[in-house]
């Protein structure tokens, strides 16, 4: 995945290019100095989303005082007409401000370094939260780090969702090749558990069980494990499969549906003992649930 975010990772600073400061100018007398620890919107002015990013900016960054909230109004507007939009509203936040971004754009700084940087393919809302509370001393460089991988992971989960309706578009008009190679343009390592149970789970519906266990493998929650069985059980390892799906009982959410396979599994290793040992509802259907 191509990230939009220049941050921390495990604690350590990436170089970012940042913004000059002498290239802000107040455009009222009672602008804050820019300087310490700050939070930097550039944004355009004529823009409907950039403005409703400014009052949420301006929201959360107000609620950190340690901080410095400016906003700098970043098109060819002159400064006349800035302070006639602005006037009478955050004055003391208002700036003009140039920057080689696409905007909207934000800057953090700690101590007057750069720390972070926010582009507009970002998630705003998430990260603005992440980046205010380390520049404020609320949450150390290794909570950080952490935040912003969990940020990053859920906005790859909801970029994934619809790749996987095409994959399984694809599967469906037969075109499972095609299908598998649209998987592996997808970063497994940066998702969360969710987004690999979801990967996970259509590799094994394109009938791939050895690229659905490469995934499911680093995936501890108790869903992933269930797949992870009927991945080996796919792949014709019914000993790990039994293994595996044996540990979850008492834990998996649905014990009809574990037992339906341990059954199937027993059966077909000729374990007739276990195998009716396991009992059912009558007329069970695992596709009902």
């Amino acid at each position: 995945m191509r990230t939009k975010i220049a941050g921390i990772l495990t604690g350590v600073l990436f170089a970012v290019s940042a913004q000059a400061a002498d290239e802000l100018k107040p455009v009222f007398p009672t602008a804050k100095p820019v300087t310490g620890n700050r939070a930097v919107l550039y944004f355009d002015g004529k823009n409907r989303f950039n403005v409703s990013l400014l009052a949420d900016f301006l929201k959360e960054c107000g609620a950190h005082p340690a901080v410095t909230c400016i906003a700098a109004e970043s098109t060819e507007k002159t400064t006349e007409e800035v302070a006639e939009s602005f006037k009478g509203h955050n004055e003391n936040a208002i700036y003009k401000g140039k920057t080689d971004k696409h905007l909207p754009y934000m800057e953090f700084y700690k101590q007057n370094k750069l720390v972070g940087a926010i582009e507009s393919e970002s998630s705003f809302n998430t990260k603005i939260e992440i980046y205010l509370d380390y520049i404020s001393g609320k949450a150390d460089s290794k909570q950080l780090a952490e935040r912003l991988q969990a940020a990053e992971s859920a906005e790859l989960y909801k970029k994934i969702v619809p790749r996987m309706n095409f994959v399984l578009l694809l599967a469906k008009k037969g075109e499972t090749n095609a299908a598998l190679k649209e998987l592996e343009g997808i970063p497994a390592d940066k998702l969360d558990d969710k987004g690999k149970l979801l990967l996970g789970q259509t590799y094994l519906r394109l009938k791939s069980p050895d690229k659905a266990l490469e995934v499911l493998s680093a995936c501890k929650e108790t869903e992933c494990r269930f797949y992870t069985g009927l991945a080996y059980y796919l792949g014709g390892d019914n000993k790990k499969a039994i293994e595996i799906l044996s540990a979850l009982k008492g834990k998996y959410k649905s014990e009809n549906r574990l037992n339906y396979y341990l059954k199937m599994l027993y059966e077909a290793d000729g374990d007739k003992k276990n195998a009716d040992a396991i009992k059912l509802p009558d007329n069970y259907n695992i596709d009902s649930e």
